[in-house]
């Protein structure tokens, strides 16, 4: 297949190849026409047809540019399981919002369509073939309510949410959300509340119809948002809750599940037993008791002592949780270790989730 290629700086000599995974495809044929074109011929393999292609630049000199998922061999996918956030805007105003789907390709267009009329996004960038952000320039004189959201490729085909993005105008009181949308028990959040026409002054609180969590302090940033801070109880109910803003004349806007409460995963070590044994002892089978650990879970366990010039650590071997509040783990210590109190450290999903520590929780005799 013979092709052109466009850019800048191109010099005598110049070459390119097409990549995917570790197969490389480098053109033939290359004739640099000005120092903006080049055309070449690559031959891609039948096995190999289908998929997107990164496009690789390079002169004599030895400087290089890439393009990602320049080139698409075999036939177009269509764009489809499309996600727009945010899935709102206000008359008159730029909205910048994230599309989240499959297939999308270099030169993918973006609008919103509503009939016969139609609001095309700015500053499209494809920043993956799962992702898109873009623009949409809302006009003054734009319809309210519900849009279709389109994405379309250089191909022609498209996919389109039905009624995905919804336009109000400008006078419109609106509770659109909050970020962060989720929290765990115990956890202080300082949050970010979206809509429109807010009022200062407003009361902001989480409720799931049987308790509420009220904002410990909530301030308005402007009629677009509010900031507000939340302490979630440490016995709160893990579960989905609405939020929920009363205005000073006591109006009410409802977003319903716009939150939701998880357990607290981090660890609290409340005591290990044996708490103590000899240098030089071998396989020790300890348990230690807390909460939070999750259940047939292997984790990191370790006793530590951060000297002046160096961190001992003794592992606590094959260390596995039961039912959340107990860990059993074998210990051997060293001939030779240091006598003296050591903490005790542990971090869940074999080292790669929450940690936490008890001091001076063991000592070494």
């Amino acid at each position: 297949m013979q092709v052109t290629i466009t850019g800048s700086n191109f010099i005598n000599g110049t070459v390119f190849a097409l990549s995917r995974n570790d197969l490389i495809i480098s053109g033939t044929g290359i004739v640099v026409d000005t120092p903006g074109r080049i055309t070449g011929t690559v031959l891609i393999p039948q096995k190999y047809h289908e998929g997107l292609w990164d496009l690789t630049i390079t002169n004599p000199d030895g400087q290089y540019a890439t393009k990602a998922s320049a080139f698409l061999g075999g036939e177009p996918y269509t764009p489809f399981n499309l996600q727009i956030s945010p899935s709102w805007g206000i008359q008159g105003t730029e909205r910048e919002v994230t599309l989240r789907g499959m297939s999308f390709l270099e030169g993918d267009h973006v609008t919103l369509q509503k009939g016969e009329k139609t609001i095309s996004a700015k500053n499209v960038t494809i920043q993956s073939e799962t992702r898109i952000n873009c623009i949409i320039l809302i006009p003054e004189s734009s319809d309210t309510g519900s849009w279709d959201v389109v994405v379309t490729n250089r191909y022609g085909k498209s996919d389109i949410i039905r009624d995905g993005f919804t336009i109000y105008s400008k006078t419109s009181l609106l509770l659109a959300g909050i970020e962060p949308d989720n929290g765990e028990q115990g956890q202080f959040i300082a949050a970010t509340i979206t809509g429109n026409n807010l009022v200062n002054g407003s009361l902001v609180s989480l409720t799931n119809g049987k308790k509420s969590i009220q904002s410990e302090s909530a301030s308005l940033v402007s009629p677009g948002g509010m900031k507000a801070l939340f302490h979630i109880p440490a016995d709160a109910m893990p579960d989905k809750y609405d939020l929920v803003i009363t205005f000073p004349s006591g109006q009410r806007l409802e977003k319903p599940g716009a939150f939701r409460v998880f357990y607290n995963n981090t660890p609290v070590i409340t005591s290990i037993v044996p708490d103590r044994a000899p240098a030089g002892a071998e396989d020790i089978k300890v348990t230690v008791f807390g909460r939070n650990f999750g259940n047939g879970e292997y984790l990191n366990l370790n006793l530590t002592y951060n000297a002046t010039d160096d961190m001992i650590t003794i592992p606590i071997l094959s260390a596995v949780s039961y039912q959340g509040t107990r860990i059993t783990g074998y210990l051997s210590i060293p001939n030779g270790t240091l006598p003296r109190w050591y903490d005790l450290d542990i971090t869940r999903d074999a080292g790669r989730g929450r940690s936490s520590s008890k001091e001076e929780a063991f000592r070494v005799l």
